[in-house]
């Protein structure tokens, strides 16, 4: 029984009742007149992603179902959690996959190989979760805070495990720091305390993503969330009172009248796979800075003139967030570049194809 299927027991009724199941998972106009330009099959949103293996949930017969996905692993396309995809149903009881529809977002990072790995998609809403323990990283946070704003998701800090903190004050006036338009929300799983509150924040037809460090908490967040056991959590350890890595894939969970929420492993590595200019959405502080120096060309390194220097002078802002800023600034010009020249080499591959598919042509047929 897979976490779906477990998660229909309990909303049988309402799933079975609405003219439009698909509605409960997220599904959208977007979504629906892309499906009828095909013509054919039908949609489904893939609900668990084990790496090599697919379960999608779709309509029969006006309930939701869950069904493996038939799909060869050798494909170019390949679907990730949270995807809308076409397919048809097969006699066996499966779904045979035929497309993935285009997505409205996708929460993406660079891996350790420097190449973009996409995490979940159509996502509308990021809660970054991190604990009032020794995992607390604000320079983390800034990294989750600028895939976020370079892929379009609002984003929401939680700090778990308020529980443990002698002062949740402490996390709350560095958290600051990261600008005061970001929604924060204290919680513990174990006291219940801001579960509601962030129940309310998942909004009706709304997909959200849990991601964060491995044992901060996230696996217990859904369990709060959905009023049951369904992601399999260890205890915390004695040494700095961090969790066990427990969850291995990607799953989706419904929420009845709010939205979906997706559960992600543990990311050790949050590498940078954003333009060097969306990092002004997630340094506003700093982008603003940088307008007022008395140069243009100012490099920011404390020449005179420079407003970014008196402010870290002044104490309005940190030499941490300085130095965050151009590590990430440092790490999307890579990025950036290396795009670039793999988007020049596939184009010089499609033209060499294409010189040589106009020559083959002319050997056959010199006329």
């Amino acid at each position: 029984m897979t976490k779906l299927e477990t998660n229909q027991h309990q909303n049988t009724a309402s799933a079975s009742l609405s003219p439009q199941p698909l509605n409960a998972l997220g599904f959208s106009e977007h979504f629906a007149t892309q499906a009828a330009q095909y013509g054919i099959g039908q949609p489904y949103r893939v609900t668990e992603d084990f790496g090599l293996r697919f379960v999608v949930s779709g309509d029969a017969q006006g309930r939701l179902q869950h069904f493996n996905l038939i799909f060869a692993r050798k494909s170019d396309r390949a679907p990730i959690i949270g995807d809308w995809v076409l397919g048809i149903p097969t006699n066996t009881g499966e779904v045979e996959f035929i497309d993935i529809l285009e997505r409205t977002s996708c929460f993406q990072r660079s891996n350790s190989e420097d190449r973009v790995q996409p995490l979940a998609a159509n996502v509308d809403k990021l809660f970054i979760v991190t604990s009032c323990t020794d995992e607390f990283n604000l320079s983390r946070l800034e990294r989750f805070l600028l895939l976020a704003r370079a892929n379009h998701i609002a984003p929401v800090l939680v700090l778990n495990k308020a529980d443990l903190a002698a002062d949740i004050n402490i996390y709350l006036d560095q958290i600051a720091e990261l600008g005061t338009d970001i929604p924060v929300c204290v919680l513990s799983t174990f006291t219940e305390l801001g579960v509601t509150q962030l129940h309310d924040m998942i909004a009706q037809n709304e997909t959200c993503v849990f991601v964060g460090s491995s044992g901060v908490g996230k696996s217990s967040i859904v369990n709060a969330l959905t009023g049951s056991h369904r992601q399999l959590t260890l205890g915390v350890s004695a040494k700095g009172a961090r969790g066990s890595h427990t969850t291995t894939s990607r799953s989706l969970f419904m929420l009845p009248g709010h939205g979906v929420i997706i559960d992600t492993p543990g990311i050790r590595s949050v590498g940078v796979a954003a333009s060097a200019d969306s990092l002004s959405d997630a340094f506003e502080d700093v982008a603003l800075l940088m307008t007022q120096c008395a140069f243009r060309n100012c490099r920011h390194n404390g020449e005179a003139g420079c407003a970014v220097a008196q402010a870290v002078d002044d104490g309005r802002l940190t030499l941490r967030r300085l130095n965050s800023y151009k590590k990430l600034q440092r790490e999307a010009e890579f990025f950036e570049d290396k795009t670039a020249a793999m988007r020049r080499q596939r184009d010089e591959g499609k033209q060499r194809a294409a010189r040589r598919g106009s020559r083959e042509r002319f050997e056959r047929d010199p006329k």
